[in-house]
C-alpha cells in the first residue's frame, strides 16, 4: 500500500513567476534599466567612483602618517625595554667576572662580591652560587668535607606542593651553596642546599650554559614563592683564570654557576616608568615560540589576563609594531599596537570630510534616476529575496535534468553549495536505488507531463543520505525544469518509529498480536502454495497469576521481559515469536514438521530450565517456567486463527498433564 504524500501536491507555478526563471527576468530587468539610464545616473556613477577613490587615497595617506609616528614612538619604548634587560645581564656578567673558586669559598665573601657588583639599582630577586657536585661526591658534600670551609648541608628539592624533600640521586647536582636574596634571610636560608638539577627547565639551561661557556637563561618560569614570571640566568664559572675554549676542557674545569632570579614584569615596569605610554599598548613574549605562549610575560594593557587579545589578533592590526631579538639564548618578541582612541584623536578627518561631500553631491544627482527605476528595482529585489530566503531547496535544470542553478537553501539543508551541484544531473545526485524512478520522471516531463511529485534521497555534506520530497514541473517552453524539494527525513523516521511501535511489543521485544497474525497468514499462504511444512507453538507461563499476586506486577513484567529474551535466543532466524495475550506467546516455525517443532519446543523449555531466572525484591529467584502446545498446518486448517486454536488445545493438554512440558 503506497504511503500518502506528506504534503499536498504543489500547484503549477504561473509563467514567469517561478523561481529559477532567472534568465528571463534578468534579461527583462537589464533591458528596462538600459532604457532608463540617464545622464543623472551616469553622473552619479562617476561621482561615486571619484569620491571613493579620493577617500581611499586620503585615508591611506593619513594611516601611513599615523603608522610612521606610532612606529617611531613604539621603537623608542621597546628599545628602553631591551636596554633594561641587557643592563641586568651585564650586571650579572660583572659579578661573575670577579667570582672564582677561591673568592666564593665563604658566604661573607660571596655576599660582598654580589652587593658590590649590583648595588641598589638591580631588579634581581636573588643571586646564588651553585656548586657542581657529581653523584659520587654527594655524601662528602652533605657531610661538609668536599672542600675546605664547606658546611654540612643536605641536598633537597621541592615536591608537587612546594615542600622540601630529599633530592633524588642524579649523575650531577647543582645545589645552592651561598645565596643573597632581596626577600630576607628566611628566603635566603630556604634556598641553601636546593638542587637546581631537580628542575628540568633549569637543568637544561645549566647544561647548555656549561657546554657553550656563556651566560644563558631559562624561562620564563613561575617563581616558587609568588608564581610571578621570572628568568633564571646562569653564568658558568670555571677553575683557573680564563674560560676554556674547548668544550671538553669546559666540562673538566666547570666549578659551578652564578645563578640569578630576575622577575620580568617589575623590571620592565621600572624601565618604562619615565616613558610616555599614551596611546600605546605594549606586549612582550619571551622563551621560544611566542605563538605557543598563551599570555605575554609583560603588558601595559589594563585588561585582565583572560581578556587580553591573542597574538594573531595583535599581528593583524594594520599599525602593529613588531620587534624580535635574542638574549641569553632566549627569543624575545615585543609587539606594540595603538589604542583605539589614539587613532581617533590622530586625525583621519580629511578623508571623511571628502567622503561626506562626495556622497552629498552624488545623492543630488541620483535622486531623479532613483525615482524612475525604483519600482523596477523593488520587483527584482522581491524575486531575489524569494530565491535567497526560501526555506525549501529550489533549482532550475535543463530538459535533461542537468542542474543549472540552485538557491542557498541547498547549502543550509544539504551542506552542499551551488558550485558542488551545478552541472550535474539530478539522477546522478540521488541515491542509486532512487535513480531509475528519477530518470523515468524526467522522461515524463520531456513528453509534456505537468507537475509531478516523488521522494528521493540526496547525500549531504557529512556523507549521510537524507530523504527529500520533490515537486517538479517543466516551464512553458519545456526547455527547463523547475524543482522544489523539502527535507522529509524526520517525518519518514517518525512514521517508521510509529510502525515499529505498532509491530513490536515494547515489553518483550517480540511481535505484537496484529503483526504476528499478519505474518502467520503470509506463511500459511506460502506453505499451501509450495506444499512446505509449517508448525506453530503456543506458549503460556506456568502460575503467572501467582507471581503477580505474590510479588507484584513489576516482577511479572520483568519475568515476561526475560521470557522474550530467552525466546529470541532459542529460535532460528526464520522463526517468528509474538505475544498474543498477557502471558501467552506464539512461535511460528516455517519449513518445520510436527516432530521437528516438538523438538524445537523442547529446546525452548531446556533454555528456560537452564536460565537462573530473575531476582525478586525479597532476594529469591523466580525461574521462567512455561508449557507449550504444538500444532502443524494440515489440509483442514483454513486460516491463522484455526492453526492457533489447534496449538491452544495442545497447550491445555500439557497444562493438564502437570505443566512445564510440550504437548
Amino acid at each position: 500500500m503506497a504511503r500518502p504524500p506528506l504534503q499536498k501536491p504543489l500547484t503549477p507555478l504561473p509563467p514567469g513567476g517561478a523561481p529559477g526563471r532567472a534568465p528571463r527576468w534578468f534579461v527583462l530587468l537589464s533591458n528596462g534599466l538600459t532604457r532608463n539610464l540617464s545622464l543623472a545616473v551616469a553622473i552619479a556613477v562617476c561621482g561615486l567612483g571619484l569620491t571613493a577613490l579620493l577617500f581611499l587615497l586620503l585615508r591611506q595617506a593619513e594611516a601611513d602618517r599615523f603608522t610612521h609616528r606610532f612606529h617611531r614612538r613604539a621603537s623608542e619604548r621597546v628599545g628602553d625595554l631591551r636596554r633594561s634587560l641587557e643592563h641586568e645581564v651585564e650586571l650579572l656578567r660583572a659579578v661573575a667576572a670577579v667570582l672564582d673558586a677561591s673568592e666564593a669559598a665563604s658566604a661573607p665573601l660571596f655576599e660582598r662580591v654580589v652587593e658590590r657588583g649590583l648595588g641598589e639599582v638591580s631588579d634581581f630577586r636573588s643571586i646564588a652560587w651553585l656548586r657542581r657536585v657529581r653523584g659520587l661526591e654527594r655524601a662528602a658534600f652533605e657531610a661538609g668535607t668536599l672542600s675546605p670551609g664547606d658546611a654540612a648541608r643536605a641536598l633537597h628539592e621541592l615536591d608537587g606542593e612546594g615542600r622540601p624533600v630529599a633530592a633524588a640521586r642524579r649523575e650531577e647536582h647543582y645545589p645552592v651553596v651561598y645565596c643573597v636574596s632581596r626577600e630576607g634571610d628566611a628566603a635566603q636560608g630556604a634556598d641553601l642546599g636546593l638542587d637546581y638539577a631537580a628542575f628540568p627547565e633549569r637543568r637544561e639551561a645549566l647544561e647548555r650554559a656549561a657546554r657553550s661557556g656563556t651566560l644563558l637563561a631559562a624561562g620564563p618560569l613561575p617563581a616558587e614563592r609568588d608564581g610571578a614570571p621570572s628568568l633564571w640566568l646562569f653564568q658558568p664559572l670555571y677553575a683557573g683564570d680564563d674560560v676554556p675554549t674547548d668544550e671538553a676542557q669546559r666540562e673538566v674545569r666547570l666549578e659551578g654557576f652564578a645563578a640569578a632570579v630576575l622577575p620580568i614584569a617589575p623590571m620592565l615596569q621600572r624601565a618604562l616608568a619615565s616613558d610616555d605610554l599614551t596611546g600605546i599598548r605594549l606586549f612582550v613574549w619571551a622563551g621560544g615560540d611566542s605563538r605557543r605562549a598563551p599570555q605575554p610575560v609583560f603588558t601595559t594593557s589594563p585588561e585582565p589576563p583572560e581578556s587580553l587579545p591573542t597574538l594573531a589578533q595583535l599581528e593583524s592590526d594594520p599599525q602593529v609594531y613588531l620587534h624580535d631579538w635574542e638574549l641569553c639564548g632566549l627569543q624575545w618578541r615585543a609587539i606594540a599596537v595603538p589604542v583605539a582612541t589614539s587613532r581617533d584623536r590622530d586625525g583621519l578627518r580629511w578623508s571623511w570630510l571628502a567622503l561626506l561631500s562626495g556622497l552629498f553631491l552624488t545623492a543630488a544627482a541620483t535622486n531623479a534616476a532613483a525615482r524612475v527605476s525604483g519600482e523596477r528595482r523593488r520587483l527584482s529585489h522581491e524575486v531575489r529575496q524569494f530565491w535567497r530566503l526560501s526555506a525549501e531547496m529550489l533549482a532550475v535544470a535543463d530538459r535533461h535534468g542537468v542542474l543549472r542553478r540552485c538557491n542557498p537553501a541547498w547549502a543550509t539543508l544539504l551542506g552542499r553549495g551551488e558550485e558542488e551541484v551545478v552541472g550535474r544531473s539530478l539522477a546522478d545526485l540521488v541515491h542509486p536505488e532512487d535513480r531509475p524512478a528519477t530518470l523515468a520522471l524526467i522522461g515524463k516531463l520531456q513528453k509534456g507531463a505537468g507537475t509531478l511529485q516523488f521522494d528521493a534521497r540526496l547525500r549531504n555534506g557529512a556523507g549521510r543520505w537524507r530523504w527529500f520530497q520533490w515537486s517538479v514541473a517543466p516551464d512553458e517552453s519545456s526547455d527547463a525544469i523547475h524543482a522544489v524539494a523539502r527535507d522529509v527525513t524526520e517525518q519518514r523516521q517518525t512514521l517508521a518509529e510509529l510502525e515499529r511501535r505498532a509491530t513490536i511489543d515494547p515489553l518483550t521485544n517480540v511481535l505484537t498480536r496484529r503483526a504476528l497474525f499478519e505474518r502467520l497468514g503470509l506463511e500459511i499462504r506460502r506453505a499451501k502454495r509450495y506444499g512446505s511444512p509449517l508448525s506453530l507453538a503456543v506458549l503460556d507461563l506456568d502460575r503467572f497469576k501467582e507471581v503477580n499476586d505474590q510479588h507484584g506486577h513489576g516482577t511479572g513484567d520483568e519475568l515476561l521481559r526475560r521470557l522474550g529474551t530467552l525466546l529470541r535466543k532459542s529460535l532460528r532466524e526464520t522463526d517468528l515469536a509474538g505475544r498474543i495475550g498477557g502471558d501467552e506467546f506464539v512461535v511460528v516455525m516455517p519449513q518445520t514438521d510436527l516432530d521437528d517443532a516438538r523438538r524445537a519446543a523442547a529446546r525452548v523449555l531446556r533454555a528456560f530450565h537452564d536460565d537462573p531466572g530473575i531476582a525478586t525484591a525479597g532476594g529469591e529467584r523466580l525461574p521462567v517456567r512455561a508449557s507449550l502446545g504444538v500444532a502443524t498446518l494440515g489440509p483442514d486448517v483454513k486460516d491463522a486463527a484455526a492453526l492457533v486454536a489447534l496449538a491452544d488445545e495442545a497447550l491445555y493438554d500439557a497444562k493438564g498433564k502437570g505443566r512445564g512440558r510440550v504437548a
